[in-house]
Formats: C-alpha cells, sequence, structure tokens
C-alpha cells in the first residue's frame, strides 16, 4: 500500500509554482493512483483567482489519467496551509521555492518549521522531473519516526532510483563509521539499490553540497527533526541552508 497518496501543490501563480506543477506532472505518469490538490491561498478570494486555478487543471491535468481538485483558502498562507494538511490528509507537499515580496525565501522556511508532513521543494533552475538517484543525508542520531523512511522509500521505490546515504565526514574517519541507524536503513531500505557514502569535509553543508554536485544526485532527502520527540527538537539551521542553495529538489522529511 503506498504511504503518498494525496499531494498538495501550493499554488500563487508565480512562474516557481508553475515550474513545481511541470514537475508533478512528471511523477504523476508513474500511474500511482495518487490525488493532486492545487491549492491557494490569498487575503481575499475572487472569481479571477478560482478562474485562474480551474484553468491549470483543465489545461496541465488530464482527468482521465490523473486526479485533481482545486482548493482556495482565505487567510495567512502559511498558517492556512499547516491547518490544511491535516484537514485535507496531505501526505506530501509539493512547491515551488515560495518568495515573499523582499525576495527571499521565508515563506518556505516556515514551513520547514511548521508543517507536519514531508515537504518537497523544487528550485526554479530544475527543468522538469528526473529522479534516476537520490540523496538521503544522515547524521548521528537515531530516526525519531519510521514513517519518514517509509516516504523515502516509496519515493525512490516508484521511480527505481539509485540511493546515496550520505554521512559527511568531519573528522577524517575515512570509511570506518558506525552509524546508530544502519540496520534500520537496511531494514527499510533492503528492496531497493543503495550505498553508504561518507565525503570528508569540515564544513557539512559545503560537504552534502559538492558530492551532490560531483555525484549527478537529482533529488536530497533531508530529516531535520524540528518536531522530533526521542530526541532534541532541532531548528533545522541545515535543512534551512540546504534549502536556499541548493539547485535540485529538496524533500524534507519530518
Amino acid at each position: 500500500m503506498n504511504i503518498i497518496n494525496r499531494v498538495l501543490i501550493p499554488i500563487d501563480f508565480s512562474d516557481n509554482a508553475m515550474n513545481a506543477v511541470k514537475y508533478v506532472l512528471g511523477m504523476a505518469e508513474t500511474d500511482k493512483k495518487i490525488k493532486f490538490f492545487l491549492y491557494h491561498v490569498a487575503s481575499q478570494i475572487s472569481d479571477q483567482e478560482e478562474q485562474k486555478l480551474l484553468d491549470i487543471k483543465t489545461r496541465m491535468f488530464d482527468p482521465d489519467k490523473i486526479d485533481c481538485e482545486i482548493v482556495l483558502e482565505k487567510g495567512n498562507f502559511v498558517e492556512q496551509l499547516i491547518e490544511d494538511q491535516a484537514r485535507l490528509k496531505i501526505d506530501l507537499v509539493i512547491m515551488g521555492m515560495a518568495e515573499n515580496k523582499n525576495g527571499n525565501q521565508s515563506f518556505t522556511v516556515d514551513l520547514l518549521q511548521g508543517a507536519d508532513c514531508p515537504l518537497l521543494i523544487i528550485p526554479a533552475k530544475v527543468e522538469g522531473f528526473k529522479l534516476k538517484n537520490i540523496a538521503l543525508t544522515l547524521d548521528e542520531e537515531e530516526f525519531d519516526s519510521s514513517k519518514d523512511l517509509r516516504v523515502f522509500h516509496d519515493i525512490a521505490k516508484w521511480f527505481n532510483a539509485k540511493v546515496h546515504l550520505i554521512k559527511v565526514d568531519k573528522e577524517g574517519k575515512g570509511g570506518a563509521h558506525a552509524l546508530k541507524t544502519e540496520d534500520t536503513l537496511d531494514y527499510y531500505l533492503e528492496s531497493l539499490e543503495y550505498h553508504y557514502s561518507f565525503p570528508k569535509n569540515e564544513d557539512i553543508e559545503k560537504g552534502i553540497l559538492e558530492y551532490v554536485a560531483e555525484k549527478n544526485i537529482d533529488a536530497l532527502a533531508i530529516m531535520p527533526r524540528t518536531h522530533a520527540q526521542k530526541s532534541i527538537p532541532s531548528e533545522g539551521r541545515l535543512t534551512k541552508a540546504l534549502a536556499k542553495q541548493i539547485e535540485i529538489p529538496l524533500l524534507i522529511l519530518d
């Protein structure tokens, strides 16, 4: 049984949002019986905005192949989305890198802190769907929930992607690493093609980005632990930094 069945796509009619829609259409070609929600929030809702959403749905989502529904809400974007993800039983949010009027990614960063379901961010430079290689960043902590790994497994499995498990080596230990999570990873990923990598770099962020570029990674997944219960919750500093710099889709599992 798929763990991802309902996917929400925030639409603000920007180029970034439409780029995310194009990425989603590539995912939808796999025919996984996913229901998509085109989602728009504004301080005032007009018939014009509703018609724009309907036009996107009609023009881009084949009703015979893709189940798609439009949702319009009035209010604050971040607060409303966080509320509606629970109401609509959303399993995954896919969005372009959202910018506020000052041109920074504060909307996306706020969602990283508030959203309680996986979030897939599509940077502006991504051109269409591609997922041959997907990487998951690791740290020294045990996983807070196996659901995060199941989401990662589902996505990698659907597209037959090769999995790179990355633990940046800050101390120069070479390949001699003992990960607390290795047994759990081996259990949940056993049906996939995967391997561990320990790139050496004193800067974790830099080490990840260099590995992504060198190995032609198509998407990067990270578990920021902002809602951790078994360990101390994280402020998501690394996730925020990666979200601002990365040029491939970033999957936040939290």
